[in-house]
């Protein structure tokens, strides 16, 4: 396991304005230190493998893993990695996995989940913007939630680089448009940082002249009812808790309105495909 740098310094070392940032190393900075802050609430003994993956809510990484096939021998690149559930996931099916992040809080949740797991990960601190490997690297990079963080087209590119030919990547994003999403977005506070921007249909167009296939396919239309139930239901505050964690730790207690709505979903959006832009996640797939 490769030695890590020294946690990010605590709040005093920086102070977030809690304002949009105005240059890339502003930005940088924030998104590191609110990164480093949740990850010092994280206790790894806490974090759901598995669950990420073969939930009933998991819906995303389930429709992802019917896209990726054998994983054994695969070098796979795990960008923005978090707590690194799909780092472990990833090299539990026997991938050669790098867990990449902007903070060294989170990747030491990630080398305590290697040891709990008795799996290894190669674990690398830098942005997505600048990736510190060689040209054609990976065969396949995936990344959760992370995009809307960075700056878009040139962490792409760089994404571009480090695959090899014919190499897929995988990134699961929050879509912009459903009003009703984007009043829990606000609700949320300092749950969110200043900086991040929902993805955009537009955004993802301008990927056809970069990767040879890009494709992308939508989830969560009436089964964000769910968001409702957690707030009236479970007396869930947004600002308290963050619903897209919270949709695979309980899991097994919503399961009973998830699966009814999700199939709904399912054939709302083979009838109605234009409604996909008021869905809360989309899979964007590409491939070099």
């Amino acid at each position: 396991m490769p030695t890590l740098p020294a946690p990010q310094p605590p709040s005093d070392e920086y102070k977030p304005s809690g304002k949009r940032a105005t240059s890339f190393r502003e930005k940088l900075q924030s998104e590191r230190h609110f990164h480093d802050e949740w990850a010092r609430t994280i206790d790894p003994d806490a974090v759901l493998v598995k669950e990420s993956f073969e939930a009933v809510t998991a819906i995303e990484n389930r429709f992802v893993l019917s896209q990726l096939g054998d994983l054994r021998g695969k070098r796979v690149l795990d960008v923005g990695c978090g707590s690194g559930e799909a780092s472990i996931y990833f090299a539990q099916r026997e991938a050669i996995v790098t867990a990449l992040d902007i903070s060294g809080a989170f990747l030491r949740v990630v080398t305590a989940l290697c040891r709990k797991h008795h799996t290894r990960v190669a674990a690398i601190i830098a942005p997505v913007e600048f990736l510190p490997f060689e040209d054609e690297t990976f065969d396949i990079v995936y990344g959760n939630a992370v995009l809307h963080h960075v700056e878009f087209l040139e962490a792409m590119r760089e994404v571009h680089r480090v695959l090899k030919p014919d190499g897929r990547a995988f990134f699961i994003e929050p879509l912009a448009y459903n009003p009703v999403i984007n009043v829990y977005r606000r609700m949320a506070g300092t749950m969110r940082t200043p900086d991040e921007r929902p993805l955009a249909f537009a955004a993802v167009r301008r990927l056809h002249g970069l990767y040879k296939r890009v494709e992308h396919r939508e989830f969560w239309l009436l089964a964000q009812l769910v968001f409702v139930w957690f707030f009236i239901g479970m007396r869930s505050h947004p600002a308290r808790e963050r619903y897209w964690k919270k949709v695979i730790y309980d899991a097994d207690k919503i399961a009973w309105l998830f699966r009814p709505l999700n199939a709904a979903d399912r054939l709302i959006m083979k009838f109605f495909p234009f409604l996909n832009r008021m869905c809360w996640n989309t899979v964007v797939s590409l491939q070099k």
